[in-house]
């Protein structure tokens, strides 16, 4: 053998992914276009019922514990709307961040309801304190202003008498 081959090594590009490791690669979970979902797939309307009932249960226990009055209600929303985003980013399952989506979204939003609310309210009674300060004060008047004088009807036929003898239409 005078002249044996040398295997020279060709360099890889520095994306490119060997064909070992591209054969190792995992699969994607979503299905193909035209397959069913397997039994571990979540499809789309599952995240939302999850979602819904997240927002469901939260709802009905922020109601309750607002019923009881233990803490101030824009508290209480403000911690489950923590708790929501909690669950939603880390929780390990995709069932608790789904559940914890819908906890965040119903939370956040009866909390941003308290926050319009009582900016209405302020507003509201602030209008009504302007208005009560506008007022005039009922001040020195007659006690009885509400009341008729007792010839006050005696006056009246008198007054009207007198117009139509100015008129001219009067019979007298």
């Amino acid at each position: 053998m005078a002249n044996p081959k040398k295997k020279t090594r060709r360099h890889s590009y520095r994306n490119r992914a060997s064909p070992r490791t591209a054969a190792l690669a995992p699969m994607a979970s979503a299905p193909a276009a035209g397959q069913a979902p397997g039994p571990h797939d979540e499809t789309n309307g599952w995240r939302a019922i999850k979602a819904a009932g997240g927002a469901l249960a939260i709802t009905i226990a922020g109601a309750m514990a607002a019923r009881q009055d233990w803490i101030p209600p824009k508290v209480l929303t403000g911690a489950l709307t923590g708790v929501g985003a909690a669950l939603a980013v880390g929780a390990p399952s995709a069932t608790a961040r789904s559940i914890g989506l819908g906890v965040m979204a119903s939370a956040g939003g009866q909390f941003g309801l308290m926050m319009i609310d009582e900016e209405q309210f302020r507003a509201a009674a602030a209008k009504k304190e302007q208005l009560a300060s506008n007022t005039p004060s009922p001040g020195k008047g007659r006690a009885n202003a509400g009341e008729l004088p007792g010839d006050a009807l005696a006056r009246a036929y008198e007054r009207a008498r007198l117009r139509m003898a100015m008129s001219g239409d009067g019979t007298g």
